[in-house]
């Protein structure tokens, strides 16, 4: 274990009050506990070459299956995780089916933003980027650990999306504070449909976990310029691109 002095702990404490996903707060987004130094908790963190966000650059295309996401409207804890706001869903009611695996083998978890995007395309920007992350199924027999993300990149207009209001006017909320809400999370699937990136990479958060299968869809959603401000009460939350990897461009039969 390593020795860190008091007046360290301290202005770690200062300076993380973006930070994780278990309150209270562990890592951030800037300074001493910033994402270049997170591989010194998490060794995971510092192995790059399996690690995301990544720059959506080096594409091979093809054709291929399309995810199939069942959701519902559901009952849905709104959290301030330290690091960003996340809907933690309490029904295990939406579930999903990915190319080549199971069907039905993975369950919606858990929704959350970051701003600005995490990954990147060239000349391409955007206000943000939404991640839904699934997991196995407790019926899953021998569960692997493995997570998928679906992500949707966030475009900044003017007026509010309505139907992100159940969302958002739950905050904001104090530092691990929660409020409990209905959700339906297909409200956020207005355009994750077509052409998709998938890679296999990892959590983009601490202990930065592989084994996570990436669907990332092109085409952003709207967000209104105050639900965006509401996300940006923790200033800048994205991992910075941990290089350029191959990564496939599915246009689905």
């Amino acid at each position: 274990m390593r020795f860190v002095p008091a007046a360290l702990v301290t202005t770690l404490f200062l300076v993380t009050l973006s930070a994780s996903a278990q309150c209270p707060v562990s890592y951030s987004y800037c300074g001493f506990a910033g994402p270049a130094e997170w591989k010194n908790n998490w060794p995971t963190c510092g192995n790059t070459p399996t690690q995301s966000p990544i720059a959506l650059d080096r594409i091979s295309r093809r054709e291929g299956t399309a995810p199939v996401l069942h959701y519902h409207p559901t009952n849905v804890t709104v959290t301030n995780s330290g690091h960003d706001f996340r809907a933690v869903m309490k029904d295990k009611i939406n579930t999903a089916d990915f190319p080549g695996m199971k069907p039905g083998a993975f369950q919606l978890e858990n929704f959350h933003f970051h701003t600005p995007n995490e990954h990147t395309r060239a000349g391409v920007k955007y206000a943000g980027e939404l991640h839904l992350v699934h997991a196995e199924t407790a019926d899953t027999a021998h569960k692997t650990g493995a997570h998928v993300v679906v992500a949707v990149f966030l475009t900044e207009v003017r007026a509010d999306n309505p139907k992100l209001d159940a969302f958002f006017n739950a905050l904001p909320l104090g530092l691990c504070k929660t409020k409990d809400t209905t959700f339906d999370p297909n409200n956020l699937l207005a355009t994750a449909k077509g052409p998709y990136f998938t890679y296999n990479g990892s959590l983009t958060t601490p202990p930065c976990d592989t084994g996570v299968v990436f669907y990332i869809y092109p085409q952003p959603i709207e967000i209104g310029t105050n639900q965006l401000r509401k996300l940006q009460a923790f200033g800048d939350n994205h991992r910075p691109t941990q290089g350029t990897r191959a990564v496939e461009l599915v246009t689905p039969r």
